[in-house]
C-alpha cells in the first residue's frame, strides 16, 4: 500500500517530474518559507534523495517547491546507465 501511495506522487502529484524514470516512485517536500525542497525516490535498484536550498535569503532564487526537486532527481537519476 505505502508503495502505491508514493507512486501515485509521481503519477498524479508533486513528484511529477520523476514520472519519466520507469517505475519511480518517492515523496516531496517543502519548507514553508520555499527556502528548501527535496525529493526522496526510489526505483527498483536504487534510493536516491534530492535536497535544494538557499543558505540565505535571496532574491536570486523564488520560491522552491518538491517539483523542483524532483526535476533534479530525475536529471540525475535518468544520467545513470541502466543495470
Amino acid at each position: 500500500m505505502m508503495k502505491e501511495m508514493l507512486r501515485a506522487v509521481v503519477t498524479e502529484g508533486t513528484g511529477k517530474p520523476a514520472i519519466r524514470i520507469n517505475g519511480a516512485a518517492g515523496k516531496t517536500g517543502t519548507s514553508n518559507d520555499g527556502r528548501d525542497a527535496w525529493f526522496v525516490g526510489f526505483t527498483r535498484g536504487q534510493v536516491t534523495t534530492v535536497w535544494i536550498g538557499k543558505d540565505y535569503s535571496s532574491d536570486k532564487v523564488k520560491d522552491l517547491t518538491g517539483t523542483d526537486a524532483a526535476r533534479v532527481w530525475a536529471d540525475i537519476v535518468g544520467a545513470f546507465p541502466k543495470s
